[in-house]
């Protein structure tokens, strides 16, 4: 066992994480980090429903080594049992006791709560990467109708999650608030573990940029759903293209959805699809002038952190943002963006699109707020707070 470096010093904690296998998911920040500090962890990941760059294997990574398992097709609630035994029959199967188990999902938290009961896991942090107040059927981010069934066993699971565990990790601050709002309970620490960044591109790679952005395009990462704001993007292309005749849209979405079909075949509209290397896709991302993030209200994002503000932050990319997600008002604090207010995305992109000192003064401001979240900021404090709770 290896120690990591915290910001009181180096500790020595055995840390395993469990987590489902996508591109980009905050655990995979975690373990980059940890393992460029030489810590030895152990990491179990599991696939998830099947997508671009999504994995169909579970792997096991400990000590250097790695091992693949092969699974059949992700099918709903069979894979998320299968997923659960795995893990605790794997771990139950080594001559190891983990010091916390760090467990992304409420159903991988609960193997984590049965392997502490089995004393192979001395303390469980569940980290809840987003909060909906309602997940499944009709109003619900995921499934159809249909899929309404799920909403109770999916809202037990985490409820029991968030009441058992010993540490819960929440992606913002204000996940605790839309918790409580659910009818969650629990007793001990809930800490802030924001989304991190690992890639942050420098000023002087920034601002010999800024000049060719002007007038450049706009972009928009992630699913395209109207609760995102993409109905707003498709709604005032025709007055923003009456004001600047050559702005284009760039679109990196591993869903596209046949409601879009007609706006996304135009010709000012560029298509990349799911782009795997992070850095050809901050690359990207860094050469237009204004990233996307124009939610609507009953976005499950106004509990949660906005993963594509991270990354237009991190690139120097003035963010253009509605109120309806919990990081506005970083972007506002920071002077990294311009606030989308009533609906009125024509101006405000505007306004960066026709201001070449704006412009820059965006850029600096979006990376102030992106240095805020570098890896090395968001987890030598939260592994400080796991420390001090080890004994």
């Amino acid at each position: 066992m290896n120690a990591y470096l915290g910001i009181e010093g180096e500790y020595w904690m055995n840390l395993l994480i469990i987590t489902p296998d996508t591109p980009g998911l905050a655990s995979t920040h975690l373990i980059e980090y940890l393992r460029s500090t030489d810590h030895t962890v152990t990491v179990v990941r599991h696939p998830v429903a099947p997508s671009v760059g999504r994995s169909r294997m579970s792997t096991i990574s400990a000590g250097g080594g790695v091992r693949q398992v092969n699974r059949e097709r992700h099918k709903g609630l069979f894979s998320y049992w299968r997923d659960f035994n795995f893990t605790v029959d794997w771990i139950d199967k080594r001559d190891q006791v983990f010091d916390w188990a760090i467990c992304l999902s409420s159903h991988l938290a609960e193997a984590g709560l049965l392997l502490r009961r089995r004393k192979k896991v001395k303390k469980v942090v569940y980290w809840a990467l987003d909060y909906y107040p309602r997940r499944y059927g009709k109003n619900g981010v995921t499934g159809s109708r249909m899929s309404a069934l799920l909403e109770w066993p999916y809202r037990r699971v985490e409820k029991h999650v968030v009441k058992n565990v010993d540490v819960r990790w929440t992606i913002t601050r204000n996940m605790s608030d839309g918790w409580k709002l659910g009818g969650y309970s629990w007793h001990g620490p809930v800490f802030t573990v924001p989304h991190a960044i690992t890639l942050l591109r420098k000023w002087s790679e920034v601002g010999e940029q800024v000049p060719n952005r002007l007038h450049h395009s706009l972009f928009w990462a992630g699913a395209l759903r109207p609760e995102f704001g993409f109905d707003l993007v498709v709604n005032s292309w025709e007055e923003l293209k009456g004001r600047f005749p050559n702005l284009r849209l760039t679109v990196s979405s591993r869903t596209p959805i046949s409601r879009y079909e007609e706006f996304l075949k135009r010709e000012d509209v560029d298509v990349v699809g799911f782009i795997p290397d992070e850095g050809t896709f901050l690359r990207l991302v860094g050469s237009h002038s204004a990233g996307l993030a124009p939610y609507q209200p009953g976005s499950y994002k106004t509990y949660s952190d906005s993963a594509r503000v991270k990354t237009y932050a991190s690139c120097g990319v003035p963010i253009l943002i509605t109120r309806h997600c919990g990081s506005w008002e970083e972007v506002y604090r920071f002077g990294a963006g311009r606030i989308i207010d009533n609906g009125n995305l024509v101006d405000a992109a505007s306004a960066i699109l026709s201001d070449a000192t704006l412009q820059r003064s965006l850029a600096d401001g979006a990376l102030s707020l992106a240095r805020m979240y570098t890896a090395d900021k968001v987890f030598p404090k939260a592994l400080d707070q796991l420390e001090s709770l080890h004994s």
